[in-house]
């Protein structure tokens, strides 16, 4: 209640807006009536996470952060002070060790860093509970002789660890060791029993007795060996973190780690890569400093944030924006651009990025990350003051870096996170007009993600409840733009919207119920680790936007588009959904009669965008027609076809790269269209291997056959449809190989001709099509692709190892190959026995006729498949586009 009565009286006040600081972040006064009420704006922003109740100028908050960064130094260096002295360190843990990361900024203070950076020892004093955490298990280490140097800073590390309990005037202290072996516990034991006789020892071993086996215990020192539950561990650890007892965490797993490690870790504010991760083992990070000084000059968590945060209360970046000659946003011309803000600020979005997926609301927890809870309501000040379109030629470095500070620490689980006023060409800010709603969400998982057809309304939370009982994981997020697609250091305003639209994946599991606040809005998505797993989710204060998926109402989505009254819409089908602004989706309902409702755009997608492009490259799967061609190539010779069951994105937006962009989802500057040849090109890249094109073509000469296959299948399903397949130069290839007839060499004359674009190479692949129909190896010569596809894989497959190779390279055609030969294999000697092998023919004729160079030991693996040899002629469409209406084309013998 008091909370309550305290907001809405700042909220009443003008001053709430642009009260000065003050030195107490507790300090209170009496209202008229005595109530208790905060003076301290900034308190009470970070109190309530709130940051409306911030004053209007930054300037005391950037303050209040540098003072809190300034005691954080002053009590690191208190007490290394303490244990070192003016002493040089000297500790090299070797690469079978670890190092960690802090949980959060203050959660932990670096002891002993790294030359490289790497925290390798942390310390704790945080809550009157002191700890400290070694990469690896440092008492057995120097009771086998080693760390010599480190001897006497190790004894004042026990020293400081047992102040607490020797304040008490005992004259003898209890260690208690867990999750060690015996074998590291005697050795542990005899170094420390050494230096301190007084101290009594016991190895807790038994797991149904390790919380009595602690309670006594002064000093519990633990590993992560052994097999204990993770409950027992955490609740022991737990009643041993209540009765403030120091705690020593020494690293007894090399360089790798178990599942109790991050646990265990926990209760030191630090945390370590994963079971698997290489540790040390490759970085050999080690500590050789002059003095604790030293180290704390030249490394530290929070040091680059503390600069970063100095430059931008004081302006005084060494550098201009405007200098930076690097569209990709890394700026690599100026390398204070990385260690002045972009170090700094990344570092900051992993710390948020790790509190949004783990669902944890700091501002509901009043004694942790404090630092954070400062930095991130610095970001939302910073927010209100943001302008779209920016350019870097022409916007100040302060206002522009002070927005980029921005977008790196949006944060999501928080229940107040008002709207940025300024979302440039993304959206709206305004909702007014819509009515907040509720819905229940039921999909069936398939990766990566699945559109969940509802919309997060910026600045308002919305609660999602997952109400089915499957054990598998989930994760909500917003928005599905690639941070790459948003460009602030592209000249002429390409800084027009925030960075990083597309928030982070929170995981939630059946029963959990998360709240999530987005300054941006935008429409919901759910991520998936598995296919098939039927899930649910409850929706609140949520919008409604475009949405059509399979079943839906054509018309009331229609109308939802012409409405406007959102900036995005979403067409969705089991492998293929669209996320498009919804100007571009009216666009795409109005291009063309075939597809003017979702319905028929869900027909055609399914048949042309996932059927026929996938089933191209080689893939079974739902909803996928097989080709006949395809199955009985892969039954006789013992291939297998790999399933596709993901779902394509594609973002109707602006691209990361060039006009339109590949991946998953791929991002184009148009407007989605079902057999458009820049969507279809697209997933082509995603699906195109590299050795379908002859040696020294461009990258995009294998691209392209996904586009044409389907275009062409639309000309016999679709009366009247007109392909507009692209133009390959078909007439002035052939016009050279006529000129090449008359030449005293014409290989040498092919060969001199210098062919390397796309379309060429694309050309001499459809030739091979062509060639293979003509000669009836293949009914539709486009099957030629998904069995060079399978071929390409299985070849992949078996070049891992000799004994795999040797088992299957008979049956992949490449017989006379051994492993390292075929690893140097050139995209001709493979184009060449590939194609021969899997159409039954032999091609040796075709490439002579281009002048297309090949070893003489490719030509001795095709002459022992004892193939026909395919005509010495080439073909010639009437329209250099006509092959996407048949490949049975006129030919010209040479």
């Amino acid at each position: 209640m008091k909370k309550l009565s305290s907001l809405l009286f700042c909220l009443s006040l003008a001053a709430c807006g642009g009260g000065s600081d003050t030195k107490n972040d507790g300090q209170h006064a009496g209202g008229q009536n005595g109530a208790s009420l905060p003076l301290d704006p900034i308190h009470a922003a970070v109190k309530l996470g709130d940051p409306r109740l911030l004053p209007n100028d930054s300037t005391a908050l950037e303050q209040r952060i540098a003072s809190i960064i300034s005691a954080e130094h002053a009590s690191l260096a208190s007490v290394q002070s303490q244990i070192f002295g003016q002493n040089a360190i000297q500790y090299d843990p070797g690469r079978n060790s670890r190092y960690f990361s802090l949980k959060h900024l203050t959660s932990a203070r670096e002891l002993i860093t790294g030359n490289q950076g790497y925290p390798l020892v942390t310390l704790s004093d945080a809550k009157a509970r002191r700890s400290v955490a070694f990469g690896t298990n440092i008492l057995r280490e120097l009771d086998a002789g080693s760390h010599g140097d480190f001897a006497s800073n190790m004894q004042n590390i026990i020293d400081w660890l047992l102040v607490p309990a020797l304040s008490t005037g005992r004259s003898s202290l209890k260690v208690s060791f867990t999750l060690i072996s015996s074998s590291h516990f005697n050795q542990s034991k005899n170094w420390l029993q050494s230096r301190y006789p007084n101290l009594t020892f016991t190895l807790c071993e038994d797991e149904t007795q390790l919380s009595d086996c602690l309670s006594q215990a002064d000093l519990v020192i633990t590993g992560t060996s052994g097999s204990f539950s993770e409950q027992t561990v955490t609740t022991a650890l737990d009643a041993v973190a209540a009765r403030k007892r120091a705690m020593l965490y020494v690293h007894t797993n090399s360089w790798n780690s178990t599942p109790l490690t991050n646990p265990v870790l926990s209760y030191f504010g630090v945390q370590t890569q994963a079971v698997g991760g290489a540790g040390n083992y490759f970085a050999q990070d080690k500590a050789t400093w002059s003095s604790a000084a030293d180290m704390r000059a030249k490394t530290g968590s929070l040091s680059g944030i503390e600069t970063l945060l100095t430059r931008l209360r004081d302006n005084n970046f060494s550098f201009h924006i405007a200098d930076c000659e690097d569209d990709n946003n890394s700026c690599d011309n100026i390398p204070a651009f990385s260690t002045e803000f972009l170090t700094p600020a990344e570092s900051l979005r992993a710390i948020v990025r790790n509190l949004d997926e783990s669902a944890t609301d700091i501002f509901t927890l009043p004694d942790d990350y404090t630092l954070e809870k400062h930095l991130i309501l610095l970001a939302d000040q910073y927010r209100k003051s943001v302008r779209f379109p920016m350019s870097k030629n022409t916007t100040p470095t302060l206002a522009f870096l002070r927005s980029y500070f921005a977008d790196h620490l949006v944060y999501h689980t928080r229940q107040i996170n008002p709207v940025q006023p300024d979302l440039g060409n993304f959206s709206r800010t305004d909702f007014s007009h819509v009515t907040p709603a509720r819905k229940t969400v039921t999909l069936t998982s398939r990766t990566p993600w699945r559109a969940a057809g509802v919309y997060a309304l910026p600045g308002q939370t919305l609660t999602v409840t997952r109400t089915d009982n499957s054990n598998v994981a989930a994760s909500i997020f917003i928005n599905t733009q690639r941070a790459t697609s948003t460009k602030p250091m592209a000249p002429n305003h390409g800084y027009n919207r925030p960075k990083f639209l597309q928030s982070h994946p929170v995981t939630i599991r059946a029963g959990e119920t998360r709240h999530l606040t987005s300054p941006y809005g935008g429409p919901v998505q759910i991520g998936f680790s598995d296919k098939g797993t039927a899930m649910s989710f409850a929706f609140r204060n949520i919008g409604l936007h475009p949405y059509w998926k399979p079943g839906g109402d054509d018309a009331a989505f229609i109308a939802a588009v012409n409405h406007n009254a959102y900036d995005w819409a979403e067409v969705t089908t089991e492998h293929f959904e669209v996320h498009s602004r919804n100007s571009r989706m009216q666009t795409t309902l109005s291009e063309n009669s075939r597809w003017d409702t979702p319905g028929e755009m869900a027909t055609f997608i399914q048949t042309y965008h996932h059927s026929a492009l996938r089933a191209l490259a080689g893939y079974q799967g739902e909803h996928i027609a097989p080709i006949s061609e395809v199955d009985s190539f892969a039954a006789a010779h013992s291939l297998t076809i790999p399933e596709w069951d993901r779902v394509q994105h594609m973002n109707a937006d602006q691209p990361t790269c060039g006009y339109g962009c590949s991946g998953n989802p791929y991002d184009a500057g148009w407007a989605f269209s079902v057999l458009g040849h820049g969507d279809l090109h697209e997933v082509g890249h995603n699906v195109e291997s590299g050795r379908f094109k002859f040696n020294g073509f461009e990258g995009h000469a294998t691209t392209n056959f996904y586009s044409y296959y389907a275009k062409s299948l639309a000309t016999v399903n679709e009366p009247g449809y007109e392909h507009q397949c692209q133009s390959l130069p078909f007439d002035t290839i052939l016009a050279d190989i006529q000129q090449s007839q008359l030449e005293a060499d014409p290989a040498a004359y092919m060969a001199g001709r210098g062919y390397s674009s796309w379309s060429q190479g694309a050309a001499l692949i459809v030739e091979m099509m062509m060639h293979a129909q003509d000669k009836s190896a293949l009914s539709n010569g486009w099957h030629l692709i998904p069995r060079l596809h399978l071929l390409d894989k299985a070849f992949s497959d078996a070049d891992n190892d000799d004994a795999s190779w040797d088992a299957r390279k008979a049956a992949l055609g490449f017989s006379n190959y051994t492993r390292a030969e075929a690893g140097t294999l050139d995209n001709n000697d493979w184009l060449l026995i590939a194609a021969s092998y899997t159409t039954g023919l032999d091609y040796r004729p075709y490439l002579d006729l281009l002048g297309l160079s090949y070893s003489s030991k490719a030509s001795s693996q095709v002459a022992a498949f004892g193939n026909p040899a395919v005509d010495k002629a080439f073909f010639k469409p009437a329209s250099n586009s006509d092959y996407c209406t048949s490949l049975n084309q006129p030919k010209t013998y040479f």
